[in-house]
């Protein structure tokens, strides 16, 4: 495995701005943001992906998620909204391979955009082929 910033961070070789620490899971503020608030929660061990990670670990870092959420909306960050996602893998937009959680306030007039197909993209879905890709998901839960 090549070296991970993340993992650099957990292990004090990188700086960051940590605003929790937990048994399986860490947070800190992203170094790029989207709005001021932007956090990043990651797993302390590594794991590239959503799936590989054990339930005790997402079950922390979705906790901690909404713990940080909270704070932020009763800061004096700016915060009327909210993003909370992860992209899991490259083609999903994924640009540290380490799986992270990002928590971004968001408040009216922040020009920022979050977007995944354009109105000229969708396509209608109906539900006979929802379900059906429902029951293709439910048999593997």
């Amino acid at each position: 495995m090549d070296r991970c910033l993340f993992c650099d961070i957990i292990s004090g070789a990188s700086e960051a701005s940590f605003v929790y620490k937990g048994k399986y899971c860490s947070a800190f503020l992203d170094l790029f943001p989207i709005n001021p608030g932007h956090t990043i929660v990651i797993p302390n061990q590594h794991f590239t992906l959503f799936e590989s990670m054990p339930e005790e670990v997402v079950s922390e870092m979705f906790i901690a998620a909404q713990k940080i959420y909270k704070a932020i909306i009763s800061s004096d960050i700016p915060c009327d909204a909210g993003n909370i996602f992860i992209s899991n893998g490259k083609i999903a937009g994924q640009e540290v391979e380490h799986c992270h959680l990002h928590v971004v306030p968001r408040y009216p007039g922040d020009k920022k955009l979050m977007k995944f197909i354009s109105k000229e993209e969708i396509i209608k879905s109906y539900r006979v082929q929802l379900d059906k890709i429902a029951k293709q998901i439910k048999k593997f839960l």
